[in-house]
C-alpha cells in the first residue's frame, strides 16, 4: 500500500508514522517546517514563551517563599533565543521519528491530480508525480486577517508575526479574546506591555464554560489589562507620522498602541492542493473546510483529510487522534473519530483546561444536571505551592450520575483534565471517581475532590 500525506503537522506526520508501522510505503510532503502550525507557530514556541514568563514571575515572588533573589530581571531575546532551540529540537526530533520508521519525506508542495496521483513541486521549483494507494491531506490552517487590516510586520501582525519579535513593544492591542489572543495578552502583560483585548462576543474565550472566563476576566484585570468586549473592530491604519497604530471600534472609541496583534482565528488550507480537479467535497454547514466521516474520508474514495484542513477542533492532538484514524482505516481497520471528550487548555494566567459539555451547553439540551464546585484554597498541597486560587468545575446527568463535563481554573489544570478526559471518554459516574484512590498531597486530589 502507497500513501501519499501532503503536510508534515501534527495530523501528517503521527498518521505516516502510525502507516509505516503498518506496512505501507509512506511519503510525507511538507514545503515548511516539521511539526507544522503546532511546533512552528503555535503551541510549543508560545508555551515555551509563557513559561519562561511564569519563571519570571516566580522569581519576582521568592520571598513568599523564603527565597531571595536579588534584582531579578528578564531578557527577552534569551527567551526567544530558549524558545527557538526548543522549535529545532523537536523539528530534528520528528525527523529521526519519520527517518526510522522509513517514511520518506519531500520538501515542497503537493497537489491533487488525481485521487491517486500528486504533483509535487520542490521548494526550488523542480516538478514531480507520486502516484499514489491513497491520500491523506493534512495541509493545515492559516491566520485570519481581513481585508481591511493593513499588513506590516513590525506594527501589524499575526501570531506568527508576534513570535518573530525580538523585543517587546510597549504597548498592544489585541485583536480576538480566543485562546491564542489571551495567551499572549497574558504573557505581554506579565512582562510589562500594556495590553488592550478587543473581542466582538460578550466574553473571552467563549467557547468555554461561563465560570471559566469570568475568572479569566477577573484575572486579567487586576493586572491591569484592558478588555473591550461585545464590540468590533472598524479600521486599523498606521497614523502618518507617528508610530503608533490606531484601531477604531464600532462604538466610536480609537485605541492607540505601539503594536497590534491580529488574533482573529485560523482558515483551513484548502486553495491550490487540488480539491476542485479531484472533486473532494467541503462541508456545506457547521464547518469551513473538508468534509469528512468519523474515518476520515473525504467525499473520494481513497482520499483522506485530517486536521485544521477539516475545520473540525482545530487543536493539535484532535489532528494527531483523526490521523490515527485515517491511518488505521486505510490499512484495514475501524478505529473511528469520537468529539465528546476532547480536551481544551488554555497554559497562560490562570491555566484553565476543560472537557465535555458546559453548563450552558447542558441548559441548552434540557439534561437534567448535578454541578459540583471545589476551590484550589480547599486543598492543603495548594497552600504548599503558593496557588491557591482557582476551582475545578464538575458537571453529572442527575439521574444516571455520569460525568459529562469537568472544567478546571488553576494551577496545573492543562495536566490535571488528562484524568478528568478518560473520566468523560470512558462514561464513569461520579461514583467510579469516589471510589478511586488518589495520592495525596497532590494536585490531582482535586478532580475526585471536585467530583
Amino acid at each position: 500500500m502507497k500513501l501519499t500525506i501532503l503536510g508534515a503537522g501534527p495530523g501528517g506526520y503521527v498518521s505516516a508514522i502510525r502507516a509505516a508501522q503498518q506496512g505501507c510505503d509512506v511519503t510525507i510532503i511538507e514545503r515548511n517546517g516539521l511539526g507544522g502550525v503546532c511546533l512552528q507557530h503555535g503551541c510549543i514556541p508560545v508555551k515555551s514563551l509563557l513559561i519562561s514568563a511564569r519563571v519570571y514571575g516566580q522569581a519576582m515572588n521568592a520571598e513568599a517563599f523564603g527565597v531571595s533573589c536579588g534584582d531579578v530581571k528578564f531578557d527577552y531575546s534569551q527567551m526567544v533565543k530558549r524558545k527557538d532551540d526548543i522549535v529545532s529540537l523537536n523539528e530534528k526530533g520528528i525527523e529521526t521519528l519519520l527517518q526510522k520508521h522509513k517514511v520518506k519525506f519531500v520538501r515542497g508542495s503537493g497537489r491533487l491530480l488525481s485521487p491517486s496521483e500528486i504533483e509535487v513541486t520542490g521548494v526550488n521549483g523542480e516538478e514531480n508525480r507520486i502516484e499514489s494507494d491513497a491520500v491523506i491531506i493534512a495541509t493545515g490552517s492559516s491566520s485570519v486577517i481581513p481585508d481591511f487590516i493593513p499588513r506590516d510586520s513590525k506594527k501589524i501582525f499575526d501570531c506568527e508575526g508576534a513570535l518573530a519579535l525580538t523585543e517587546l513593544p510597549e504597548s498592544c492591542v489585541i485583536l480576538g479574546g480566543g485562546i491564542l489572543g489571551c495567551e499572549f495578552a497574558s504573557l505581554f502583560a506579565d512582562l510589562g506591555v500594556r495590553v488592550t483585548i478587543v473581542e466582538m462576543l460578550d466574553t473571552l474565550m467563549p467557547t468555554f464554560d461561563a465560570d471559566l472566563s469570568t475568572a479569566l476576566i477577573r484575572s486579567f484585570r487586576r493586572r491591569k489589562i484592558d478588555i473591550r468586549t461585545g464590540t468590533a473592530v472598524k479600521t486599523v491604519h498606521t497614523g502618518e507620522g507617528t508610530d503608533a497604530v490606531s484601531v477604531e471600534l464600532d462604538n466610536g472609541d480609537v485605541i492607540e498602541a505601539a503594536s497590534c496583534l491580529v488574533a482573529l482565528g485560523r482558515k483551513p488550507n484548502i486553495t491550490d492542493i487540488g480539491l476542485e480537479d479531484s472533486c473532494v467535497a467541503l462541508w456545506e454547514e457547521t464547518y469551513r473546510g473538508i468534509r469528512v466521516d468519523e474515518f476520515m474520508r473525504t467525499s473520494v474514495p481513497g482520499v483522506y483529510a485530517v486536521g485544521d484542513v477539516t475545520g473540525i477542533r482545530p487543536l493539535a492532538h484532535v489532528a494527531s487522534a483523526q490521523g490515527i484514524a485515517a491511518a488505521d482505516h486505510i490499512c484495514g481497520m475501524e478505529n473511528p473519530m469520537r468529539y465528546n471528550a476532547v480536551p481544551d487548555c488554555f497554559w497562560a494566567n490562570p491555566e484553565i483546561a476543560s472537557v465535555g459539555i458546559t453548563e450552558q451547553e447542558a441548559n441548552k439540551r434540557g439534561i437534567d444536571v448535578a454541578i459540583a464546585k471545589f476551590h484550589y484554597r480547599s486543598l492543603a498541597i495548594s497552600h504548599a505551592l503558593g496557588a491557591i486560587d482557582g476551582f475545578v468545575k464538575t458537571i453529572a446527568e442527575k439521574e444516571t450520575r455520569k460525568v459529562i463535563g469537568v472544567h478546571i481554573c488553576g494551577h496545573g489544570a492543562p495536566d490535571l483534565i488528562a484524568e478528568a478526559s478518560v473520566i468523560v471518554a470512558n462514561g464513569l459516574t461520579v461514583d467510579n471517581v469516589e471510589q478511586t484512590i488518589h495520592a495525596h498531597p497532590t494536585l490531582g486530589e482535586i478532580v475526585k475532590e471536585g467530583i
